[in-house]
């Protein structure tokens, strides 16, 4: 009989994100053992959510214009209603079709070096994912790695059906938290791998920094990030229009949201995406097709997610290249590299600290 989710996590590795000690246990319920926090942190299907939701504080830190008007709970909210729903509607019932489909891990394991996400040594390890999404990344990173415990974190509720989906995989476990105050202990994992979610919290160089924090010596990180497109205007100067109606879209509930996106994406369509693929077909003219905002796009359902991703998330930070090198320096990672990938725009930075 196939473990439980709450079972199979390792307390040994926890700490409490209220005191910060290796004080955690699971049995007989969620709760810190420390005599000076005793926090109890509740257990739903399986999962058991460790993260203190009173973080104003956040915002005191780190200042943004786009926060004008939201605290950091709204802030909160917004991405676990509007992203939660936006992954829970993705089908995460037939494990071949997620391997044998091509998604954002292998774009960006075309940009790595070999092995970098399929460990021959150690024999057995840690695998941490930071933003569970749809849950076929990770999915792909427990099959790559049979040998290794896949721990999937994410604040929102789509981690329910990820962790329902992957029962069947006796290594694959997951921890409603928070990418500013990871629940593990330092040097925990062996590979640490998030997509597109460090940009979207109020506080992307603590997340990165709580990524490296957690990561073992000699282990691997990987990460992508949104970019400000400093060389490329035919990017840059749209994100400067969506940006200005952000600040009215990131308050829309889900279906307002995507009841937006579904009427704009035809004009998206006509003036970006078809113009794109046309330039595309020529050789001489490829790259410049590329760098056309949504070249990929082909019908209304192809460019929603993005859409909605444009406008939908509370926050939407973007790194120039400099930028995106500091968060490494100022997490004292000398070696490491920044690249992109072929058939997307954006930043992935790596490292084996």
């Amino acid at each position: 009989m196939m473990k439980k989710n709450i079972d199979q996590i390792d307390a040994s590795i926890l700490i409490c994100p209220e005191c910060k000690q290796r004080s955690i246990t699971l049995e007989p319920s969620a709760h810190c053992t420390n005599p000076n926090c005793k926090k109890t942190f509740p257990i739903w299907d399986e999962i058991p959510s460790l993260f203190d939701r009173k973080t104003d504080e956040i915002t005191q830190h780190f200042p943004d214009r786009r926060m004008e008007g939201l605290t950091t709970q709204d802030i909160i909210n917004n991405a676990i209603y509007n992203w939660s729903h936006i992954f829970s509607d993705c089908d995460r019932e037939n494990f071949e079709k997620d391997i044998a489909f091509d998604y954002h891990i292998d774009a960006v394991e075309g940009t790595l070096p070999d092995s970098f996400f399929r460990l021959s040594t150690p024999s057995t390890g840690r695998i941490l994912e930071i933003g569970t999404g749809t849950g076929v990344d990770g999915r792909k990173l427990a099959h790559y790695n049979p040998n290794f415990d896949y721990y999937g974190v994410d604040l929102g509720f789509a981690i329910y059906p990820c962790q329902r989906s992957s029962k069947k995989r006796s290594n694959q476990r997951y921890i409603r938290a928070s990418a500013l105050s990871l629940p593990f202990a330092d040097a925990s994992f062996d590979i640490v791998y998030s997509y597109g979610v460090f940009h979207h919290t109020p506080d992307p160089y603590k997340a990165f920094s709580e990524a490296i924090r957690v990561l073992k010596p000699g282990g691997h990180f990987c990460t992508y990030l949104y970019e400000k497109h400093e060389n490329n205007a035919l990017k840059r100067i749209p994100l400067t229009l969506i940006e200005s109606l952000h600040v009215l879209t990131r308050r829309l509930s889900h279906k307002q949201l995507k009841l937006l996106c579904y009427l704009i994406s035809p004009a998206v369509l006509l003036l970006l995406s078809y113009p794109a693929q046309i330039l595309k077909k020529t050789p001489k003219l490829k790259l410049l097709g590329n760098k056309f905002p949504y070249h990929h796009g082909t019908t209304p359902k192809s460019i929603l997610g993005d859409l909605m991703d444009r406008f939908g998330a509370s926050i939407n930070y973007r790194f120039s290249k400099e930028e995106f090198a500091n968060l490494f320096r100022q997490n004292k990672i000398a070696q490491f590299k920044i690249t992109k990938m072929n058939d997307r725009a954006g930043y992935v930075g790596f490292c084996s600290k």
